[in-house]
């Protein structure tokens, strides 16, 4: 049996080896913590990017104005004469090559019809030449048939023949009056067709003004094309020198705030406007002070919801500026596909992309990326990276 100091000194003993075991297994704990925190730091971290969007500049963003894709505007031509007849009205679509309205030309209608009096004339002479000539050969016919004393026969025939000549004369005489007739009424409705104004496109009339009011600066009518609207605006010196045709463009406007519309440059002249070639080719003074621009026109894909007059603002897809470039460490290949993560409502998302290598470390993005998205720049650098996984990005 113990005594009450040998229980009190196991006790002790008991006590010490669980503080000494208690101790030791925190200094594990710490080692192990340390050698997961070691490799966790060691592990490089996911890197995002975020594709930047072209910023707005001078050279990219334009002012422009809905207009018409053509317009025919048509003036009288006092010159030709008096209006005869307007064959159009306001609202009415008419094709390219449809009459308008013509002049009215007395004197030409007066030698028109004296051509058909002579062509009508001479075509009575050619007819009444036929029948002489036919009734002459009838005879002949008849006299060398018959059984006569040959010397009047053979003088019959000779009378008969002179006269046959004549009428074939005059059938000759006539018929090259037809033809010289004929050839003026040619030159004569030539002249009448010039008289006529005709539709040089496919559109719609849009106004059409009182004959009697019309002159050489009131016009007659206009017609509007009926194909799609387009938009004007004028470029400064630099956008001249930076901007091509066929350069895309997005068309926004705030009169239709909630719509956008994209197109691209349908021309760029490449010479000034007017009447600033004519100050450049002028006094010296005016050229300093003149700074040139150059009109252009936009084709749009569609013009819904966009009307004539509306003002537009133009944001210009510069090739150079849309560019998107990509490290060849953030492409992943699987399956003979190429895509990269990008990030999408906190998640990653397999994205095939279609490259072309610009150098042994970049790749230019021909498809599958735009401008705003962010993407992962090295998903080697974790072995965990892969579609649906939920990440964070600051």
């Amino acid at each position: 049996m113990e005594g009450p100091g040998v229980k009190a000194e196991n006790e002790r003993a008991f006590s010490r080896k669980w503080i000494v075991g208690i101790i030791v297994g925190l200094f594990v704990m710490a080692a192990v913590g340390g050698v997961i925190a070691a490799q966790m730091t060691s592990q490089p971290k996911l890197q995002f990017t975020t594709i930047a969007k072209p910023k707005k500049n001078e050279l990219n963003t334009l002012k422009g104005q809905v207009v018409p894709s053509e317009v025919q505007v048509v003036y009288a031509d006092s010159k030709k004469g008096n209006v005869q007849e307007v064959l159009v009205e306001e609202g009415q679509e008419v094709a390219a090559g449809d009459e308008l309205f013509s002049y009215e030309n007395g004197e030409l209608e007066r030698l028109l019809s004296q051509n058909a009096a002579a062509q009508e004339l001479a075509q009575l002479r050619v007819s009444q030449a036929d029948s002489s000539i036919s009734d002459i050969r009838s005879e002949m016919a008849t006299l060398e048939s018959n059984v006569l004393v040959e010397s009047e026969s053979t003088m019959s025939v000779f009378m008969l023949k002179r006269e046959l000549d004549d009428q074939e004369n005059s059938k000759e005489l006539a018929q090259l009056e037809l033809e010289k007739a004929k050839a003026e009424q040619q030159a004569l409705e030539s002249q009448k067709n010039e008289l006529a104004v005709v539709s040089a496109i496919d559109g719609i009339v849009t106004h059409v003004e009182d004959a009697a009011n019309a002159d050489n600066q009131t016009p007659l009518m206009t017609i509007l094309s009926k194909e799609p609207y387009q938009i004007e605006g004028v470029l400064t010196e630099r956008q001249r020198s930076e901007l091509e045709e066929g350069f895309p463009v997005k068309v926004t406007s705030k009169s239709a705030p909630e719509q956008l519309w994209s197109g691209s440059f349908a021309t760029i002249d490449n010479y000034p406007q007017l009447d600033q070639l004519l100050s450049i080719v002028g006094e010296e003074e005016k050229k300093k002070k003149q700074q040139s621009t150059f009109s252009f026109r936009i084709a749009l894909n569609s013009t819904d919801k966009l009307y004539l007059g509306y003002p537009t603002d133009i944001r210009v897809e510069i090739p150079s500026e849309m560019e998107i470039t990509i490290p060849k460490q953030s492409v992943r290949e699987k399956e003979k596909k190429t895509f990269v993560y990008v990030v999408s409502q906190g998640k990653l998302k397999n994205r095939e992309v279609v490259l072309e290598e610009v150098d042994e470390k970049t790749y230019r993005v021909l498809e599958g990326l735009k401008h705003g998205e962010t993407y992962v720049v090295n998903p080697k650098a974790s072995p965990e990276v892969k579609a649906g996984m939920e990440v964070k990005v600051k």
